[in-house]
């Protein structure tokens, strides 16, 4: 046998012991570049934490309210799953105890007795259950109401179910109502031609414009769309199993409105002086007769109208502070999350339109296994404007609500509870749209406990202050800040 060059033996081993060297760098970066920690988040594992935490958390906020919520079921067998920024996302079909109807009608302020019950051409709403994972393992959750307008509905022949949070079609037109698993619905988004051109917040309360006889700014507000809710008492047959997944509604009652949401939009628009002040003397002015103090002289208006800048009262106020806190133990630590809803995602921009954003927190404990997790924020009690920017504060419930930009701070006992000394104490300051709004008590909380986000005032028409726009970007420089958007996880414990 002819022996070979010992350099060409060296050669070889050389280049086998550089390719091995290059594998295991290679390996080693790409491990190194893996951000996430978070388990594989599919149709299995969102239905085992569906039935372990989402559905018991339901049944017991029903035995405090009977009748108050429905039972939730989703169609595990056509669940899809997809990826969107550093979430994994599970969609699935899904269903209520009692069957509900979501129907988009052009309207004005109106009796609701009067309101024509859905025909079938209307029943083209459908459900989904969204669940979500973060990098972190965090699962949060809401539904989404699909509601279609007419003219999609007609083009589509009555079916919209093929459409997903991830694909709409190019032409679908109507709204996504989001909704806790309750079925409390918090916002809304309008979409045209496949895409979400307006985010607005949803106010069951209307007010009327004060009667003033002086010359002012008045907010005027119509309403452009009414979402009516409707629902019927159905004996139903539902299957959930796994691989499995129907709905059968037989035995049904007669359909009745459950509740209205109000789209409206607004401006403020000036109105003169009364001309009875003028000739007090007209009987059809005042015809008591007798005159009456002439109002001040007011200010010369500007040309043309304002925006309707607004701060709105709470859609779920917690009507009782100190109950709603009291699961947390200032012997543990904590987590608390400062959440931004900005306006103009991604900008300081302070509004659009009249939407000025919001700011909330969300505090989260382990306690010996048992999550305590509450969501709130501040609002004023009474929807306030540029014009009258100050009412008494109240603190709202938040779970579900969504969010542009997000803060986590990891906290200890003795932080918790000067945050809870915070929040038991904002009840007592009054709400201002320039000087304490929901932003100012965000900042207020996460600086209590040791992250010094700064009070970055903005400009906007008819104020100034700190806002959602200036305070979302502020935090994603932060350690823990991110710019994911979601919404804010349910209550529990």
């Amino acid at each position: 046998m002819k022996i070979r060059s010992p350099f060409v033996i060296l050669f070889v081993l050389l280049l086998a012991g550089a390719g091995t060297f290059l594998a295991c760098r290679k390996e080693k970066t790409h491990t190194g570049q893996e951000k996430s920690t978070a388990p594989l988040f599919d149709e299995k594992a969102a239905r085992k934490h569906f039935y372990k935490s989402i559905r018991p958390s339901m049944e017991q906020r029903n035995a405090a309210k009977p009748g108050k919520t429905s039972k939730l079921y989703p169609m595990w067998a056509k669940a899809k799953t997809y990826t969107t920024g550093e979430y994994q996302i599970v969609e699935v079909p899904a269903y209520w105890g009692n069957r509900q109807l979501l129907t988009a009608r052009q309207s004005t302020r109106k009796d609701t007795a009067g309101r024509a019950a859905p025909a079938m051409g209307d029943l083209g709403n459908f459900d989904r259950l969204i669940m979500y994972m973060d990098k972190d393992g965090r699962i949060t959750e809401r539904i989404v109401s699909f509601v279609p307008d007419a003219a999609y509905m007609a083009r589509h022949n009555h079916d919209a179910s093929h459409n997903t949070l991830k694909k709409l079609d190019k032409d679908f037109s109507g709204f996504l109502v989001n909704r806790t698993v309750d079925g409390n619905p918090y916002s809304l988004l309008k979409v045209r031609g496949g895409r979400v051109v307006a985010k607005m917040k949803i106010s069951k309360n209307m007010k009327l414009p004060q009667r003033d006889p002086n010359a002012r700014w008045e907010e005027q507000c119509e309403i452009t769309e009414v979402i009516e809710i409707w629902s019927q008492d159905c004996i139903y047959i539902m299957v959930d199993e796994p691989g499995q997944g129907y709905v059968e509604y037989e035995e049904c009652s007669d359909w009745y409105l459950d509740y209205l949401i109000i789209v409206e939009e607004c401006e403020m628009v000036w109105v003169e002086d009364d001309p009875c002040w003028e000739d007090p003397s007209n009987p059809a002015c005042n015809p008591g007769g007798g005159g009456g103090e002439e109002p001040e002289e007011p200010e010369n208006p500007p040309s043309g109208p304002v925006p309707s800048l607004r701060h709105y009262q709470p859609g779920n106020p917690v009507t009782n502070l100190t109950t709603y806190l009291s699961h947390f133990n200032t012997s543990y630590d904590a987590k608390v999350t400062i959440y931004v809803d900005q306006p103009v995602p991604g900008t300081r921009n302070t509004s659009s339109g009249y939407d000025m954003g919001h700011t909330f927190i969300t505090i989260e404990q382990d306690i010996n296994g048992t999550i305590v997790r509450r969501s709130l924020g501040l609002f004023p009690d009474v929807s306030v404007n540029v014009f009258s920017p100050s009412t008494q504060s109240v603190i709202g419930n938040t779970e579900g609500n969504s969010y542009d930009a997000k803060l986590d701070a990891y906290i200890s006992g003795y932080q918790l509870q000067l945050l809870l000394d915070v929040i038991n104490n904002s009840p007592s300051m009054d709400f201002n749209m320039n000087s304490y709004n929901c932003s100012t008590f965000g900042i207020e909380c996460i600086r209590e406990v040791g992250v010094t986000v700064p009070y970055t005032i903005g400009n906007w028409s008819g104020g100034s202050g700190c806002n959602a726009g200036d305070t979302g970007e502020d935090i994603k420089s932060f350690f823990g800040g991110s710019a994911s958007s979601g919404s804010a996880p349910a209550n529990a414990g």
